[in-house]
Parts: structure tokens; C-alpha cells; sequence
């Protein structure tokens, strides 16, 4: 399965706006969060922050 694959279940993504920025995380990652300044760039880089910390799960067992 690929990582990508994994985030096509029904995950808690999270989202807080913080003055000028909105902050993002996925409940069930531990430490997968970023922050952009639209929901839709948040959104984009949340995703590729997951991809990336699902790689590393998967690597680390």
C-alpha cells in the first residue's frame, strides 16, 4: 500500500486559525502538522506532511 493510500481513510484533520495563519494536524499523527495561510495551501501541505510521516512509520515499523 502507498502512502497516499492510507490517507484515503477517514483521518481527524484539524484546523486553527492563529492570527495570520491557520495551523494543521492529524489527530491520529503524532507530530504531522504544518500551517499556511489558506485553508486550501494548509490543506495542500498538510497532505504532503502526512505523506511524509506515513513514509517514515512504514520505514520505522
Amino acid at each position: 500500500m502507498k502512502p497516499e493510500d492510507y490517507l484515503k481513510q477517514p483521518y481527524s484533520r484539524c484546523f486553527i486559525p492563529v492570527d495570520d495563519i491557520i495551523v494543521a494536524y492529524i489527530r491520529e499523527f503524532p507530530g504531522c502538522l504544518t500551517e499556511g495561510k489558506t485553508i486550501e495551501e494548509t490543506y495542500e501541505r498538510l497532505e504532503m506532511v502526512a505523506v511524509s510521516w506515513i513514509e517514515a512509520a512504514l520505514h520505522l515499523g
